[in-house]
């Protein structure tokens, strides 16, 4: 199958799935994770009608954001961030959605400020408290957040999580749902800066679970880009 046929594939998925959320009158956002992916498969698929891009390391985004520059196509940061990366990509990206630290959210405040931007981000949660994985524990989410009064130039717009790779996806819901449930009780929080609008969770393999049970936003990567 094409880039093409991938992509409407995935929109009927979605669509069937968001019928079975919490809420199906809201759309899904696509944030196709075009890692390992070049400029050209990154062109078919805005041709198809993709329209939001997902990285996972700096080393190559920064050249896809060099090929791209001047078109306004968004790419999202969707894998660790280092401290000192965050200075070649704040002001060029769309959003970071791996926040996971106090100490990466100090350097994108201190960078952004020195730039005069806001910069969108996600906070990025363990929920399944993974070793291996990086994100705040879900105890440590709502103190986070409320430290945000001293980042005037970040903007959170929601929570992000990386779900095991479990062979039934079915036994991803809990997470998912205690998830969902984190992100609507932190709606109403009342903190400057911090807005639950997007939920980012479910990947290629479990997307549509992840919309049954709340997901705003997905990243597709393999199931876009592979052609069979």
């Amino acid at each position: 199958m094409s880039i093409k046929e991938n992509i409407s594939l995935i929109r009927e998925r979605i669509e069937a799935a968001r019928q079975k959320s919490p809420h199906p009158e809201k759309p899904v956002d696509i944030i196709a994770v075009s890692k390992f992916h070049d400029v050209s498969e990154i062109r078919e698929a805005m041709a198809a009608g993709a329209t939001v891009f997902g990285e996972n390391r700096v080393q190559e985004l920064i050249p896809k954001l060099d090929a791209f520059e001047g078109e306004g196509v968004p790419f999202h940061v969707i894998g660790h961030l280092q401290t000192n990366k965050v200075r070649q990509i704040v002001g060029r990206v769309a959003m970071i959605q791996s926040l996971d630290s106090l100490r990466l959210a100090q350097e994108i405040e201190k960078r952004a400020a020195a730039k005069e931007v806001v910069v969108p981000v996600l906070v990025q949660v363990n929920m399944a408290g993974e070793d291996q994985k990086y994100g705040l524990a879900p105890e440590e989410v709502e103190g986070f957040l409320e430290q945000f009064t001293a980042f005037p130039h970040l903007k959170c717009e929601g929570l992000m999580f990386i779900a095991p790779n479990l062979d039934n996806k079915d036994d991803l819901r809990p997470y998912f749902r205690d998830l969902y449930k984190m992100f609507l009780k932190y709606k109403d929080l009342g903190i400057p800066n911090v807005s639950m609008t997007h939920l980012s969770m479910g990947m290629s393999g479990d997307y549509e679970v992840a919309i049954e049970e709340g997901a705003t936003m997905v990243r597709i990567g393999s199931a876009i880009f592979a052609k069979k």
